[in-house]
């Protein structure tokens, strides 16, 4: 005879849940025997003074998951449970590490919180209905447009908003080339100091990678021709991390090199919209037929960190690739940030933000150019645009990266010479001294 104890309703689970955890953990540990007989549905609610709801809703749970199985006209039976070889452990503490360094992050002043916030419930009110909608691969089709609208006018780039693909950042994006261009390409060659990141999202995908230097501004063309890849990833107008612009006659040489090999360029305009010296550059697919050039560029230094806003613009000769296998893919970016985003840049917002943003940016490069004049032993190599100051630090290197980790601030070896220090995080007042901590190199 089965006698079920501390069935209560004061308990806070439900008492369909207490009865069922009854019979797991006795069928668990062998309190009750296979094949032996439960209770009939209305005998064990009687007996506990419960609705048959309540022991149905039990019973119907412990069959589910394969305790119990119900024998026509007999009634339910305890099934053979496998035990585990191993004994349940307590779980161990497992630390990550974040480093969340100061310097990577938007600067507070840059961004109006207060008005992204409008947008948001603008967006809530007025696209309820879209919200309520499996999102797109491709993006939703307002905010398409309107980055097909802001990188003809801002960059020179020639598209209809159709081949514009949105996700959740550029690695996201080129984990979906690296599929989309497996059928011909194997080989996947970068500009070196390049995008290293980038580089090796095609590794992981099978591809082999080959370094083209930089010279200068210019990416070594006879160095790629004598090369066998038809696959190329650069920075043209803000080349990552030098900061230096190709040339015309550089991107004239290497759209020529892609159509002879019928092969694709990858252009990344990494923060090429904040320049401070003079315009921003246009784009290198602004130069190509619409059929050479595979165009990449992100919100995320642009608005915030947190919103993963990034966009493709493939060639016309991809698009219907891309249609037939992009089920393969899912739409990692909020719709809601999306339609937000959109009507940003509609009623001109995105555009007085991003004069903001420059006004801002300008007078801290300016200003950490300054401060750094000081110190002999630093070299500025590139301060012209971006979030970003490219320097030599000659012998005091080392001490400078020891003083970076101790600081929290992120500064990245970029060549044996180079580091490359990001200055977007900190605020105008307290760059010098950040500046005077951060190079304080003398003995102690």
């Amino acid at each position: 005879m089965i006698i079920i104890h501390n069935i209560s309703k004061d308990n806070n689970n439900p008492l369909y849940i207490q009865i069922y955890e009854y019979f797991k953990t006795s069928i668990i540990n062998g309190e009750l025997e296979v094949g032996e007989k439960l209770p009939s549905i209305r005998k064990l609610s009687s007996d506990l003074g419960v609705s048959t709801t309540t022991v149905e809703n039990a019973y119907m749970q412990l069959e589910i998951e394969g305790f119990i199985v119900g024998k026509p006209r007999r009634g339910l039976f305890v099934e053979k449970i496998e035990k585990l070889t191993d004994t349940k452990k307590e779980i161990e503490e497992i630390k990550i590490i974040d480093s969340n360094y100061k310097n990577l992050e938007a600067d507070f002043d840059s961004f109006d919180f207060k008005l992204w916030q409008k947008y948001i419930n603008k967006t809530i009110n007025e696209k309820s209905q879209e919200l309520l909608k499996v999102p797109s691969v491709n993006g939703t089709e307002i905010l398409r447009k309107e980055i097909g609208k802001y990188s003809r006018e801002l960059r020179g780039v020639n598209c209809h908003y159709n081949q514009v693909v949105i996700a959740s950042g550029t690695q996201r994006l080129l984990g979906m080339l690296s599929l989309l261009l497996k059928d011909g390409f194997d080989t996947f060659a970068f500009e070196s100091p390049g995008y290293k990141k980038g580089a090796n999202v095609f590794k992981t995908y099978g591809y082999d990678l080959v370094e083209i230097p930089m010279i200068e501004s210019e990416i070594d063309i006879g160095l790629l021709n004598h090369s066998n890849v038809k696959l190329l990833y650069v920075s043209p107008s803000h080349q990552y991390p030098t900061g230096t612009v190709m040339p015309y006659n550089n991107r004239i040489n290497l759209l020529n090199w892609a159509k002879e090999r019928n092969g694709y360029i990858i252009e990344d305009d990494y923060n090429s919209i904040l320049r401070y010296d003079v315009n921003p550059i246009s784009s290198l697919q602004g130069l190509s037929n619409n059929n050479e050039v595979i165009y990449i560029g992100s919100f995320s230094n642009l608005l915030l960190p947190s919103i993963r806003i990034s966009y493709m613009i493939l060639p016309k000769n991809l698009v219907s690739r891309f249609e037939e296998m992009k089920n393969k893919f899912t739409q990692g970016v909020s719709v809601l940030e999306q339609l937000t985003l959109a009507n940003f840049m509609s009623e001109g917002s995105f555009d007085r933000h991003l004069r903001k943003l420059k006004k801002i940016q300008k007078r801290k490069s300016e200003y950490l150019v300054s401060a750094l004049e000081k110190y002999p032993y630093i070299e500025v190599v590139s301060a012209h645009g971006g979030l970003n100051i490219l320097f030599k630090a000659n012998t005091y290197k080392a001490r400078i990266l020891t003083n970076a980790i101790k600081m929290k601030l992120k500064i990245e070896e970029v060549a044996d010479d180079l580091l490359l220090f990001t200055y977007s995080g900190l605020e105008l007042a307290e760059i010098e001294k950040v500046i005077n901590k951060l190079f304080y190199v003398e003995e102690m």
